[in-house]
């Protein structure tokens, strides 16, 4: 239960992660790139779609799998290494992805 508990609790922060550089992206001053190509209000298709939801479930998932590992098994400090590591890991992702998109 505490297991599950801990995963959850990755989860929310995978997600909370996803939402800051969402935001990140949407709000620097560089010149707008367009990063899903003909996705306008409803005209994504399903693949499109696909690629967004997974932007944003990708780290909720990678970050749920590392505390549902981690719990009682881990020390503290190989831990928070994993966690940093994921987490700037996942910032030069979403960076590259943006940045990749303009040249």
């Amino acid at each position: 239960m505490k297991r599950s508990l801990i995963g959850v609790a990755g989860f929310f922060y995978g997600i909370l992660l996803a939402c800051v550089y969402i935001t990140i992206a949407a709000h620097n001053n560089w010149s707008p790139v367009d990063l899903f190509p003909g996705c306008y209000a409803d005209d994504c298709n399903l693949a499109t779609r696909l690629l967004l939801v997974l932007h944003v479930l990708a780290p909720a998932l990678i970050f749920f799998i590392l505390n549902f590992m981690a719990w009682n098994r881990w020390t503290l400090n190989k831990w928070l290494w994993w966690l940093v590591g994921l987490t700037a890991l996942l910032f030069f992702y979403w960076l590259c992805g943006y940045i990749w998109k303009r040249f």
